[in-house]
């Protein structure tokens, strides 16, 4: 059941974030022609040049191509454009930078530093909007309805300083009473409770749900396990985020829950980039607000079926420049999901896997370590090594004030309990022979 409250609120959140015009345009941008397409992207490509070609950081190529009249052959050269890598964006585009040229008014923000090290970035009042306009879109082809409960096993210790000030937190709780938001302790989960989580679903109404892959698919294996299903209907829909999804994770929710998983792919810098309206679908691009590439090891375009590193230009973004931007993910799309104008969509996305950690009987999702570890901008980089004897935390950067490192062994004991922990810097922390950083290691 859908309260008159919420439902008030979706629609002020629609009207505020632009959602009528981004649905006008993403539906005008699928019914038009070849050339429509063509010359549409070209356009805001050539826009997306001309705004950010003046910046300090900006490519002599976004330069000589700015120039350029006509926007197909802007659409023609931009796989000519140098890629853009996370470093790159950190060296170029310092958020400092950024925000003092949108004179103050965007929004700081960070990945969550997969490898790692967290890349800030800023975004532009324009952008936020969008991105959340183009989020409720796409609930909304899956399924969903605007007001409808949403059980998420997400993030509620994201914001982990913020949270420990009280007024930020409770405003928290206030804006996801009024959206329908039911957060669970995203980043801990135990076997009780998921068992109470699945007690509340069969009582009460009919909720969507969505959260880490890893997360939903453990509540999956806990109904499994102990003989629990929730009967049809309860769970409406239900999409991940944050992480890959396989098809026995999809399969093995639906077993339970009545309905699949479907693949929802979307980034902190650029928000969603992609995903499945139904089942055994293809993952569209919402077109033509994201222009979406696969390249080669070599940066040329990937061969149809050929898996490819993925490659994101945002035609939204007025604040930190996202134009050839490797998310550092790899895709596949066949023959079929092409046009004049590019990508139509994905067959699959087959990036960064963030798995559980099992430490002092608690189940944590590996994402928790990169939003804790932002909050102390003194770690550059982390690695997280889980031993029989405790957790071990080597970090690269600046170090510790005695003061901060109390600051985090009070958090991460607050969490852990009587898990011991240890803390080591490194200049350099050990890569694999392939040179990742793999930042959680189970020994």
């Amino acid at each position: 059941m859908i309260k008159p409250l919420t439902r008030w609120y979706w629609a002020r959140h629609a009207r505020n974030n632009g959602l009528p015009e981004v649905r006008s345009r993403v539906e005008a941008f699928r019914a038009s022609d070849p050339t429509g397409r063509r010359r549409e992207l070209g356009r805001l490509l050539q826009a997306q040049l001309r705004l950010f070609s003046p910046l300090d950081g900006a490519y002599d190529e976004w330069r000589r191509l700015a120039r350029e009249e006509d926007p197909e052959c802007v659409l023609d050269a931009w796989s000519s454009l140098p890629i853009m890598t996370k470093k790159d964006q950190r060296e170029r585009f310092p958020p400092q930078a950024i925000q003092a040229w949108l004179g103050g008014k965007g929004l700081l923000n960070s990945t969550g530093g997969s490898t790692g090290e967290p890349t800030f970035f800023v975004q532009d009042p324009g952008m936020v909007a969008g991105g959340l306009a183009l989020q409720t879109l796409h609930w909304m082809r899956m399924g969903w309805k605007p007001g409808l409960p949403l059980v998420s096993l997400w993030g509620a210790q994201r914001d982990i300083g913020a949270g420990l000030k009280g007024l930020p937190a409770l405003k928290k709780r206030l804006s996801d009473y009024l959206y329908g938001f039911d957060v669970i302790a995203g980043f801990s989960i135990t076997e009780d409770t998921a068992l109470r989580l699945l007690d509340r679903l069969e009582a009460g109404a009919p909720v969507g749900m969505y959260g880490y892959t890893s997360l939903l698919d453990f509540l999956a294996r806990t109904a499994i396990k102990h003989g629990r299903t929730v009967r049809p209907g309860q769970v409406t829909t239900a999409w991940n985020g944050g992480e890959c999804l396989f098809p026995d994770q999809s399969e093995r929710f639906e077993s339970v829950f009545h309905v699949p998983i479907l693949n929802y792919y979307a980034g902190r810098e650029l928000g969603p980039l992609a995903g499945q309206c139904r089942k055994g679908g293809v993952l569209e691009v919402p077109r033509p607000f994201v222009h979406l590439e696969l390249v080669d090891a070599a940066g040329a375009p990937a061969a149809p079926g050929e898996e490819g590193r993925i490659i994101v230009t945002s035609t939204l973004c007025k604040g930190t420049p996202f134009l050839r931007y490797e998310v550092g993910d790899l895709g596949m799309a066949g023959p079929a999901l092409r046009d004049e104008a590019g990508l139509l969509g994905l067959d699959a996305v087959s990036g960064r896997v963030s798995s559980l950690l099992t430490v002092g009987g608690k189940t944590i999702s590996n994402i928790f370590w990169n939003h804790l570890f932002k909050e102390y901008p003194e770690i550059a980089q982390f690695q997280v090594v889980s031993r029989r004897d405790g957790l071990l935390f080597r970090f690269r950067g600046a170090g510790f004030s005695p003061e901060r490192e109390a600051s985090l062994r009070g958090i991460l004991a607050g969490f852990l309990a009587d898990v011991t922990l240890a803390i080591e810097w490194h200049e350099r922390l050990p890569l694999t022979p392939a040179g990742k950083l793999i930042h959680v290691i189970q020994e």
